[in-house]
């Protein structure tokens, strides 16, 4: 048995998935971090990213942060 990088012979490494998870995570931290940094005030947060409030409600709804 040949000894590789740990994935099973003939799985495919898909570049594009690993893509979105990391941006998806960053993305997360982001909203986090913008309601930390404003007491979890949603206005306050979405204005410090430059957001329209509706839209950063949006997507900490659709990314289960709050």
């Amino acid at each position: 048995m040949k000894r590789g990088r740990g994935r099973p012979k003939g799985a495919k490494h898909d570049p594009a998935a690993l893509y979105y998870v990391l941006v998806g995570a960053y993305k997360n931290e982001v909203l986090r971090r913008a309601l930390g940094e404003n007491g979890g005030n949603r206005t306050r947060a979405a204005a410090h990213l430059g957001l329209p409030r509706t839209y950063f409600q949006r997507l900490i709804k659709e990314r289960g942060i709050a």
